[in-house]
Parts: structure tokens; sequence; C-alpha cells
């Protein structure tokens, strides 16, 4: 089912990104790599709010600078809640947010710095019944050459003007972060205890 484009940053909106669900069974501890990310596989153990029911909730958490963190949120939501996927067999939602950043900041004595970057988010949120819990992951867009979080930095001087420095052909969908990102719903286990 389509989802669309729900942030982004630029003046045109980006095209329906396609989105799914095909269980992936990976055991816990276990490492796998999205868009060239280390994830590794966490078991979280959660409450229902009202009922008190409990679940193992399973899912690549990404790991950066050698640690993982992993976050699994239980709220309740007075708005109906609105399906459009279902993940390990109960009804769940998902957002997807990607766009790129462009930002000119500055104008002291150092002159303006310009600067675009890129991510995509996935947020997935899943009815437990009278609990919704939600995850969410997120990647950066990165530069081909230099595998940095950043397409463009530059310096333009005196002047506001960032048009002269911009590079285009960096400042495209992130259709590789999507697709990882789809991969990464896969991995989503929902485990009664």
């Amino acid at each position: 089912m389509a989802l669309s484009c729900l942030l982004c940053s630029s003046t045109a909106f980006a095209d329906a990104h396609d989105l799914s669900y095909s269980k992936i069974v990976r055991n816990v501890d276990t490492v796998v790599t999205l868009a060239g990310v280390p994830h590794t596989m966490v078991a979280i153990p959660v409450r229902t709010l009202v009922s008190g029911n409990r679940y193992a909730i399973v899912f690549p958490a990404p790991k950066s600078s050698g640690s993982t963190f992993g976050i699994v949120t239980t709220i309740h939501d007075p708005d109906p809640f609105a399906t459009n996927i279902t993940i390990d067999s109960f009804p769940a939602h998902v957002q997807v947010f990607d766009g790129l950043n462009y930002i000119l900041s500055g104008g002291g004595l150092g002159g303006y710095n310009f600067l675009v970057t890129g991510s995509a988010t996935v947020t997935v949120s899943i009815d437990l019944g009278d609990t919704i819990v939600s995850i969410s992951n997120s990647l950066e867009a990165k530069d081909a050459v230099t595998g940095l979080p950043i397409l463009t930095s530059a310096n333009t001087g005196s002047s506001a003007n960032a048009v002269p420095f911009a590079e285009y052909g960096k400042y495209v969908d992130k259709v590789s972060l999507i697709n990882a990102l789809d991969a990464w719903i896969d991995y989503i286990r929902i485990i009664p205890k």
C-alpha cells in the first residue's frame, strides 16, 4: 500500500513510497546491516497500559560508535487508529518522512555556510488492543564520495547567495534509504509473553 512523503524540505512533494511487511526472523543479538548501518536484533519487554498483557517487541536497533540504541514507546491515542499495514498479524500504521534539509546560516565575520543533509525516518505504531506501541528508525543520506552524512558543505563568503555552490546531482530522492527502512520493518516481531 502506498504511503506518501509526509515531510519534505524541498518545494516539490516526493512521490509515494510503497512499504510492505514480509516477516524475517532473526535471533536476538544477531547483527543485520541496513543501508550500510549495523543494527542489533533486540527484544524489549512491554506491558499494555490497561489489560496488563505482556509482549516482547523484537526489532533491529541501530548501532552507533559501538553502542546499540533501541526504544519502544507505549501510548494511548484518543484518535481512531488508522491501519495501513499489518505487522506480525497486528494492525499497524506506518509513516515515512524523507527529505533534504537546505541550510544557510551565519552572516557574521565568518561569512555564510551552506549545508545540505538528507534523511529518511519510518515510524511504526502497532495496535495491541488497549495500547499502541511505537518504534522508529532513521537513516542519513551519505555523500557517495566521502561517506559523510553531509551532501554539501560550503562557505559562501560574505554573500547569502548559496545557489552557485549547489550540487544538484546529489539532491535526489533517497530511494535506497526508503528501501532499507522497508527491509527494517520486515524484522519487527510481536511475541505475546
